[in-house]
């Protein structure tokens, strides 16, 4: 049966793909190995808890190998599903018999059904923390259990978010390890096979509002598909994923349940606008430990560069007049800035003149500053020039110093001014009117209310 670890006689080859990480999935058989030419293997293949997906294979004939050549395996597994793969070739060991392993990109197992009929498919994701705010019953081993999922209306799909069985020991272990492991499914029931290509685009949408709330990178690695409660068909893919982080910016609960509800369409709306999803994974990089502040913080300045250039090129202002006609002219009066600068700076050697008169071409760009005021102007976003000159300067010192303003705040106060100002950008930029959390604020509460965690606010008309 796809879609559940397959039972297989133990050898060997489990043995070494265990070194590679956490096995979520795995399927042995036998099949056809395709290198130079095809040959007959004893298999096995696994999906790692990052995503990575592996398989050992076992060849009785030689032949010339080379690290990094294609490959590709076709077969069966041990319970009669079939199997494809392809991947590239990553380790070779020759003894008696041939035994190579092959890193891929995907894993298809069992026979997508015809169309028309009712299924349910379920996306494993990792690295998402939830509390869940509706309540659903399931049996585990013949009790009747309850537990809290979230459900969603996403587009015209129900789609609910649930715990892994063993959520608890994966959320403990990969915030300790700061790792990656599957830890939550979304389960979309009563669709058909035609809806398969939209459900994931859906999926990979929610993927990224949930990976700008949570602070760390969702992604969903694998899917099945049931039948008539039984899996017939599941597909692993090598996504990327990145170690857990908790710089969350929307408290989970009520909090993200409302935040993806509210911002969902909006995010179709404008993510091909403000190349929504790039500025996703730059902001969230930048949360990701292990780097030192500074680098993380130039990071969330390159997400602001990138929404800044995204908003002036749709809004055709990126030049202040038509740059054409600025090129024409501009010639005219290299001449003339060069004798005037000359005039003012009458001791120094003419190379430096020259020089400062190169920076001509920058006349006709939209001053940084400028741009984020039309950014905040044309989404109604509550931050006032002070905040914006801070922003700016902070902006200004990291580019051209990488470094924070030491005379200022503390660096990680300074940090987390710029997350919260970019993040503030962003849920604005979706329409969101919910609670976040300001990181510049103590984390600490006031009365039952967390300090932090406070309504965002739009300009008043």
């Amino acid at each position: 049966m796809a879609g559940r670890q397959n039972k297989g006689r133990k050898n060997i080859l489990s043995m070494s793909l265990n070194n590679y990480g956490k096995i979520i999935r795995q399927y042995i058989g036998t099949g056809k190995i395709t290198l130079d030419s095809e040959y007959s293997t004893e298999f096995e293949l696994v999906q790692i808890s990052n995503g990575d997906i592996y398989v050992l294979c076992k060849i009785y004939q030689y032949t010339p190998l080379v690290i990094g050549c294609p490959i590709k395996l076709s077969g069966k597994t041990n319970d009669d599903n079939e199997i494809q793969f392809e991947g590239t070739l990553i380790s070779i060991n020759i003894g008696e018999l041939i035994t190579v392993i092959a890193r891929g990109k995907c894993a298809y197992i069992g026979n997508l059904p015809e169309k028309g009929k009712e299924l349910s498919i379920i996306f494993g994701l990792t690295n998402l923390t939830m509390l869940g705010t509706d309540p659903y019953e399931y049996n585990k081993q013949g009790w009747k259990c309850f537990c809290l999922q979230y459900y969603l209306k996403l587009e015209e799909f129900d789609v609910f978010i649930r715990r892994v069985p063993e959520y608890e020991e994966v959320i403990n272990h990969i915030k300790c390890s700061g790792g990656i492991d599957v830890s939550c499914t979304a389960v979309f029931q009563v669709v058909s096979t035609e809806n398969i290509n939209d459900i994931k685009r859906i999926m990979n949408n929610l993927c990224y509002l949930l990976t700008i709330a949570k602070g760390c990178k969702i992604n969903w690695i694998y899917y099945d598909i049931f039948f008539n409660g039984s899996c017939i068909y599941s597909q692993h893919e090598n996504r990327i994923t990145k170690p857990f982080c908790t710089l969350q910016l929307i408290a989970p609960g009520e909090d993200l349940k409302y935040f993806v509800n509210k911002t969902y369409n909006k995010f179709v709306e404008v993510k091909e606008f403000l190349e929504l999803e790039k500025a996703i994974d730059e902001f969230t990089d930048a949360k990701m430990e292990g780097d030192y502040l500074e680098f993380r913080a130039l990071k969330l300045v390159v997400t602001m560069e990138h929404l800044k250039s995204c908003f002036l090129r749709n809004k055709n202002k990126e030049y202040i007049i038509d740059n054409k006609k600025f090129q024409d002219k501009i010639s005219q009066f290299k001449p003339i800035i060069e004798k005037a600068l000359r005039s003012e700076f009458i001791d120094e050697d003419d190379e430096k003149i020259k020089l400062m008169a190169s920076h001509y071409d920058g006349f006709n760009y939209c001053p940084f500053g400028c741009a984020l005021s039309e950014i905040c102007e044309d989404f109604n976003i509550d931050i006032n020039s002070k905040e914006r000159k801070k922003f700016k300067e902070m902006r200004d010192n990291l580019v051209h110093r990488v470094t924070f303003i030491s005379e200022s705040d503390s660096f990680w106060f300074q940090y987390c001014f710029l997350m919260t100002f970019i993040g503030r950008i962003l849920l604005s930029i979706l329409g969101y009117d919910g609670f976040f959390y300001n990181w510049t604020k103590p984390p600490g509460y006031v009365g039952e209310e967390m300090e932090m965690r406070i309504k965002l606010e739009y300009k008043s008309n």
